[in-house]
């Protein structure tokens, strides 16, 4: 493992931690545009899609 991957392993714990919290602050302000706004249901949905694929990927990430 190079010194570059060593850092960038060792900063996610940190941004996990805070992550989490704007992840699931994202993702309400979504949930409230979708059920508000019909029209921009579809964006909404589309980019809480986007916003779970990133977490599962730092998770994965994380977990090696």
């Amino acid at each position: 493992m190079t010194k570059a991957q060593r850092r960038f392993k060792a900063q996610i714990p940190m941004g996990y931690v805070t992550g989490c919290w704007d992840k699931d602050l994202a993702k309400f302000f979504l949930r409230m545009v979708a059920t508000a706004e019909e029209g921009l249901r579809s964006d909404a949905r589309s980019l809480w899609q986007e916003a779970k694929e990133l977490h599962l990927i730092f998770c994965s990430i994380f977990r090696k």
